[in-house]
């Protein structure tokens, strides 16, 4: 054997264990997303078996949507921290507090991204700039 040889051995046992690996974390991630997905909905079904209120099922329900979106997940716990300083509610009523104050700022961002696209819709770079703007305002 020859080194070139033994070099192209080595790589590929090297990509095939770098492979190996990559599938194993994705899997195992995939699984605990899977493990915590599955307890958010017995907790809002617990919840939710206690009031019947609709309106108040849909923002349990909206919580857990948001929760799992990767994107909008930060921001989601970002106004969690903020509403656990302020007061002392249960679970229940921080994630209806937490999910009508995201999806007001979702919707106002959606509404601020339209109106100033229609304003600006001949100009594409300013429509561009201001759509950034807007959605790092908020």
């Amino acid at each position: 054997m020859d080194v070139q040889t033994l070099m192209i051995g080595m790589l590929s046992m090297t990509g095939v264990m770098l492979a190996f690996i990559i599938i194993a974390f994705i899997s195992i991630r995939r699984k605990n997303q899977k493990s915590q997905k599955g307890a958010l909905q017995r907790s809002i079904r617990e919840s939710t078996a206690r009031k019947s209120d609709s309106g108040t099922a849909f923002y349990q329900k909206l919580y857990l949507k948001l929760a799992t979106t990767p994107i909008i997940k930060r921001y989601l716990f970002k106004v969690r921290m903020r509403f656990e300083l302020v007061g002392d509610d249960d679970e229940y009523n921080l994630r209806i507090a937490t999910s009508k104050a995201t999806f007001k700022a979702i919707m106002i961002t959606i509404i601020a991204s339209a109106v100033l696209m229609f304003i600006n819709r001949e100009d594409l770079f300013m429509m561009i700039v201001s759509i950034i703007r807007s959605i790092s305002c908020c």
